[in-house]
């Protein structure tokens, strides 16, 4: 009996939920009191100023300033017990005279991963000192002194939104940077930037005026979100992965040097896709068109050199016809997505060298019936989503996929693996 009370008692204390942590407490009486709370939000007035402040043990500690509130101010609430997370975030409040490793420790807070910084002014390399174990950063709204963030020797991660520097600072980033956002900055990457930053494998840039990023000194993976984005004709010999909203060339020439394995293209100005234009792309595996609204022409020859690429994604275009022979130079290719186009009709012999084809999407275009004694050939298919197009309920009714449970009706059918 007493072993079962010892394991009742094990279970029972496995199931018992954590003890939170205090809330922080006022040392100050005169100037500070708590004013409430809810979930994991307190309130607390600080010199008739309201302050927000949220926790989790473990998780983020946030804090939200006031006007007229500084981190400074010595009758803000601490924890009695140090308080040990991951996130740390303070939102609206001005830089502090100190570091912010010193705002910290009179909180009685740790920090271990990543801070997040909002409107906070002007900040120097003082107000990062003894951060150095900092692995993430984000400053939104700010503006930062030369040499600003170089003491922080371990820093992986870095986002900018908005926020003002002096010229050439991008070179003066930790060299320990691996992924680098630049939201709304207003500024060119150069190669030399670039070349400061060694370890750098992800570089996003998002600004809604035309800057211009030397994509051929660009690390492994590049994103660009511009209203209309320039790409080098040479692509950088690491660049793996190319993510561009906004590609505003109308008539891409094709690339003299490619290594990529995926490129995604969206919001694109092209017209056309010219013979050749992915020639050098002989690593290419995923490749995605997207929501290129002047694209009326695939030319013979688009996709030749792609011989790897196992995912064709070109959709929401103006495309009506496809040439003969798309599709002959990609062996590999699994998975095509034709969806959302105005295809009228597929061209005789598309799919006669597609002999690793699984997944097939045709849906929302303008196709009729003589459209499934193209797909008569397609001997590897596991899916086919012919829906939304002017088949009169062929195969199956208008909003549905084709599936394996109509094989009887159709020999294209016939070949589709539940």
């Amino acid at each position: 009996m007493a072993r079962w009370a010892l394991v009742l008692a094990l279970v029972g204390a496995w199931w018992a939920p954590a003890q939170l942590m205090e809330p922080p407490h006022c040392a100050a009486a005169v100037r500070c009191a708590a004013a409430g709370s809810s979930q994991s939000e307190y309130i607390y007035i600080v010199d008739g100023f309201t302050v927000y402040l949220e926790y989790t043990d473990s998780g983020y500690f946030k804090l939200k300033c006031t006007a007229g509130l500084r981190l400074d101010n010595s009758a803000l609430p601490t924890f009695e017990s140090q308080l040990r997370v991951n996130k740390v975030y303070f939102e609206d409040c001005p830089s502090p005279q100190s570091s912010y490793a010193d705002v910290l420790e009179r909180f009685n807070v740790v920090v271990l991963e990543k801070m997040t910084l909002t409107k906070i002014g002007n900040l120097t390399a003082t107000h990062f000192a003894q951060l150095q174990h900092l692995h993430k950063l984000e400053l939104l709204t700010a503006a930062l002194a030369p040499g600003a963030l170089s003491a922080l020797s371990q820093l992986q991660y870095l986002l900018l939104d908005s926020v003002r520097t002096a010229p050439g600072e991008l070179r003066r980033l930790p060299a320990s940077l691996e992924t680098l956002s630049l939201m709304r900055m207003g500024m060119d990457v150069t190669a030399a930037d670039l070349a400061a930053l060694p370890r750098l494998d992800y570089l996003v840039v998002r600004d809604p005026a035309n800057v211009r990023v030397d994509a051929s000194a660009a690390p492994r993976m590049l994103s660009l979100d511009l209203p209309a984005a320039v790409l080098a004709r040479e692509l950088s010999p690491s660049l793996r992965k190319l993510t561009v909203f906004g590609w505003g060339e109308a008539h891409p020439a094709p690339w003299l040097q490619c290594a990529l394995e995926s490129l995604d293209v969206r919001d694109a100005l092209a017209e056309e896709l010219p013979p050749g234009w992915l020639a050098r792309c002989s690593a290419l595996r995923s490749l995605r068109v997207d929501s290129a609204a002047r694209l009326v022409r695939l030319e013979p020859g688009a996709l030749r050199g792609a011989v790897e690429l196992q995912e064709l994604r070109v959709v929401s275009t103006a495309l009506q016809y496809l040439p003969p022979g798309l599709l002959d130079d990609l062996p590999q290719l699994k998975l095509l997505d034709l969806s959302s186009n105005r295809l009228l009709e597929l061209p005789g012999g598309l799919f006669a060298r597609t002999n690793s084809l699984e997944s097939l999407n045709l849906s929302s275009n303008q196709l009729t019936q003589g459209v499934l004694s193209s797909l008569s050939a397609v001997t590897s298919l596991v899916s086919l989503d012919l829906s939304n197009n002017n088949l009169k309920d062929s195969c199956g009714s208008k909003s549905d996929a084709v599936r394996g449970n109509i094989r009887d009706k159709f020999e294209v059918c016939w070949r589709l693996r539940d």
